[in-house]
């Protein structure tokens, strides 16, 4: 509409954003692509995918693996296209679906699923043409992954450095006393000798 781009552009500079004037029909790109911006990643392309009455346009989307969230959005101008998606292992996801990693946007002229811990693989996309005029009716269609944030490093415990275990062993010489056994005692020179006596006349 007639908005003030300058004031905007303003509020948007002075908050590190951005201003864009988007045009209705490119509402579905512009919010994946912020969503994008958000989570630091690239959405796909926008592409337009014809789709005939009561006809279904189905086409392959990638989710890589470790992704948190996956989004996607169509668009159309006027008439009623439903949108329904097939997990890579068989799990059909549609506008009756209600699941708890299952988010469902749904306007008159828009519809969007939020996948949460999406499986990776090929998802198959179903555009069908619920109420489309008779030479059918281009959907804008869009999607974005936003990966899982990195694990947070774990502490591997550094082994600390041990000093070397030196013993503080106090050497005391020992003293043996090894007791001599006795020995029969010399004999004593001061020993007192008896003269022999005279012989008798």
């Amino acid at each position: 509409g007639s908005a003030d781009d300058a004031f905007l552009t303003k509020i948007a500079t002075d908050t590190s954003g951005e201003f864009k004037n988007a045009p209705t029909s490119d509402f579905v790109c512009e919010f994946q692509r912020v969503r994008g911006l958000i989570a630091n990643t690239t959405p796909g392309p926008c592409t337009a995918k014809n789709v005939q009455p009561n006809q279904t346009n189905q086409f392959a989307v990638n989710v890589p693996a470790s992704q948190a969230q996956v989004t996607f959005s169509s668009s159309w101008t006027g008439s009623d296209i439903a949108m329904s998606l097939v997990s890579p292992s068989g799990r059909v996801i549609d506008r009756s679906t209600s699941a708890s990693d299952v988010t469902h946007d749904l306007g008159a002229t828009f519809e969007a699923y939020a996948i949460t811990n999406p499986e990776a693989g090929d998802w198959q996309v179903k555009l069908f043409g619920l109420d489309v005029p008779p030479q059918g009716e281009d959907a804008v269609f869009n999607s974005v992954s936003i990966p899982k944030p990195p694990d947070p490093p774990t502490e591997t415990p550094t082994p600390t450095p041990t000093r070397p275990t030196t013993a503080t062993s106090t050497t005391r010489a020992l003293r043996t006393h090894t007791p001599v056994p006795p020995t029969a005692a010399p004999p004593s020179a001061t020993a007192p000798v008896q003269a022999a006596a005279p012989p008798q006349p």
